[in-house]
């Protein structure tokens, strides 16, 4: 299987003493293994499909792995992290990827790409005190929030158009937890003013179905799926005032009937995505 042993490993393998090169010996079985203990990379990406994509426009390589451990830590899916900083992964929000399992490392046709055990890389990352700053564009977030989501956390019926969003759910991810999670991305970014949430079948198979988007013109309707679109934060702020959870947003003739009347500034659900 293509792999490369990182920098770390070895330039651990200088020494002349006994007990020197017996140490090397024992770092070198330990860095042989796929993804090694301590946060070591390794060049290349895990192989297959199999994967969340947990990252955002913008997100540097240490938020990827914090989210990443973050990721693991609730679910036990992201043991591998294949992280890129090449254009064509960035561009797409495909440069952050959480495997479960990861037998074999693969080298993508002019991108560069490392893969970590994200809770060991996060360990060594903060006992280096390294720190990450975001700087969000408030402005930009705000005028985006106010052309399509009301205030509140009112909900719409239906999912925001365009492929330029983040996906940043996991298997099993609850609404709630959805939610949380896209109020804490546009905290740190900016980039989630509208959230896009569906409880159907593909979306949650394909983990494509807690969406992040920067902006939200228009909303469309998915074929055979059931999608919502909200304020993140002001529906995390709804759900924490109230003290119990929100359910989402059904087919039914009645929701949708509802949503048929209402307007976007003040409330109530809309159809599309």
């Amino acid at each position: 299987m293509p792999q490369t042993l990182s920098r770390t490993c070895l330039g651990s393998s200088n020494g002349s003493s006994s007990s020197s090169k017996v140490a090397t010996l024992l770092l070198l079985a330990s860095c042989s293994s796929l993804v090694a203990a301590g946060g070591g990379s390794r060049e290349g990406r895990c192989s297959g499909s199999g994967y969340m994509s947990v990252g955002w426009s913008g997100m540097s390589r240490d938020k990827c792995i914090e989210r990443a451990a973050e990721v693991h830590k609730d679910t036990l899916q992201c043991s591998s992290l294949s992280y890129s900083s090449s254009l064509h992964p960035q561009q797409q929000s495909q440069f952050c990827l959480c495997f479960k399992e990861c037998s074999e490392l693969t080298n993508p046709s002019a991108e560069v790409w490392e893969t970590v055990n994200p809770e060991d890389a996060k360990a060594t990352s903060d006992d280096s005190g390294s720190t990450t700053i975001v700087i969000a564009d408030s402005s930009a977030a705000t005028e985006a929030s106010s052309s399509l989501v009301a205030a509140g956390g009112d909900s719409r019926e239906g999912r925001c158009s365009g492929s330029g969003y983040m996906s940043v759910g996991w298997p099993g991810m609850s609404r709630d937890k959805c939610i949380e999670r896209a109020a804490e991305v546009q905290k740190d970014t900016a980039q989630c003013s509208f959230l896009s949430y569906s409880s159907s079948s593909q979306p949650q198979q394909q983990s494509q179905f807690c969406l992040c988007f920067k902006d939200c013109s228009e909303l469309t309707h998915p074929s055979a799926e059931a999608w919502e679109t909200v304020n993140p934060e002001e529906a995390k702020a709804t759900s924490d005032n109230s003290g119990s959870n929100t359910t989402a947003i059904g087919a039914s003739s009645v929701a949708a009937d509802a949503s048929r009347s209402l307007v976007a500034a003040g409330g109530g659900s809309r159809e599309g995505r």
